[in-house]
């Protein structure tokens, strides 16, 4: 029964293990395989222990399974490595309080019709071509209208400096 306990612990403690490590070593999913067969070895060493055991355990995982991953993946992204791995968005949300209509601003981007572009006070945001026109980057445009999350420009005759 002793020994049953402590195969029982070193399963357990095998699965946190091989999930840990499958978030930073590339295995291509090799880990997850051994941390799942860890798992269905925890659940059925457990239902050999106690029956009840074993069902608190299966249906304690059926209840937190479809809330793991989310947990999972919000702890890995505020690691170093999930910070260098996961891709950030590098263009602002566009505040519609700031950005007025006739706001000067510098394409970052080629607008086919949609990019990015750097508007007068310094900000980047998203932006689309007002007809969907292809306008090159480094070209001087201006705010002509805010259409959602993004603002729409038009090529202006300023000279960019």
């Amino acid at each position: 029964m002793e020994s049953l306990i402590i195969w029982l612990a070193i399963t357990v403690l095998m699965t946190i293990i091989f999930f840990v490590a499958e978030m930073f070593i590339p295995s291509m999913g090799l880990l997850s395989v051994m941390g799942v067969l860890s798992l269905l070895t925890t659940i059925v060493l457990s239902f050999v222990l106690n029956f009840y055991v074993g069902l608190g355990l299966l249906v304690l995982l059926a209840l937190l399974a479809p809330f793991l991953p989310d947990w999972v993946s919000t702890f890995y992204s505020r690691t170093r490595m999930g910070r260098r791995v996961i891709l950030s968005n590098s263009v602002g949300e566009l505040d519609r309080t700031t950005i007025l209509v006739g706001t000067q601003a510098v394409t970052l981007t080629e607008h086919r019709p949609m990019g990015e572009c750097e508007l007068s006070t310094g900000e980047r945001v998203e932006s689309k071509s007002e007809l969907g026109s292809i306008i090159a980057s480094g070209i001087s445009v201006k705010v002509v209208a805010l259409d959602g999350t993004m603002a729409v420009v038009r090529q202006s005759d300023v000279l960019v400096q």
